[in-house]
């Protein structure tokens, strides 16, 4: 008598149709939150690696100025000897010392950041965890001259810079002056 009174009788569950649709919607929406991810991890390294190389920058900076050494800041690429690593080293000028070249104890990592070491006191430090590395092998001296610290370009580009990258060509590059101050830090790609 109910089905009388209401003139139309309703089925049970989805059609076919109905279920291709939400199918095709959830899959789309997959597809562009997989997307999203992907490009918003991409930006998180970039940005990670691009404040580790004015960290490192900043730091050899100090260690030159308060030390009154002179400081190399090696970035390796992709594919030199330490690949997606940086490192620093101090010269002691008048004793002839290269922590380098001579196989001693270099800059130790701070707690909880990402290294690797040969066990002898050499430490090579992972650019955004090794996420990044620099687009070409690059070479910073910085010297102490009075009460200013100077960076000077020994290995790499023409100019005061470190562009990092990652992936399949995603940069950011960081440029500075010989003072080390920062001119920009550029996110390109």
């Amino acid at each position: 008598m109910s089905e009388k009174l209401s003139g139309w009788r309703r089925e049970e569950g989805f059609t076919i149709v109905e279920m291709a649709a939400a199918v095709v919607i959830l899959g789309i929406i997959v597809i562009l939150v997989t997307v999203n991810y992907a490009s918003t991890r991409t930006t998180v390294a970039l940005k990670s690696a691009a404040d580790e190389v004015e960290s490192a920058i900043n730091r050899c900076y100090t260690i030159a100025s308060q030390e009154g050494v002179d400081v190399y800041l090696k970035f390796w690429d992709e594919t030199g000897d330490h690949p997606k690593h940086y490192a620093i080293y101090r010269v002691y000028a008048p004793e002839g010392i290269d922590e380098e070249t001579d196989d001693l104890p270099t800059e130790t990592p701070a707690p909880g950041s990402g290294y690797t070491t040969d066990g002898s006191g050499h430490f090579w430090f992972k650019l955004a965890e090794g996420r990044c590395w620099a687009s070409a092998d690059i070479t910073l001296l910085f010297q102490r001259r009075g009460t200013n610290v100077v960076i000077s370009l020994v290995e790499g580009g023409p100019d005061l810079q470190v562009t990092v990258m990652v992936g399949q060509g995603d940069t950011r590059t960081v440029e500075f002056n010989e003072m080390g101050e920062i001119i920009k830090d550029d996110e390109s790609g």
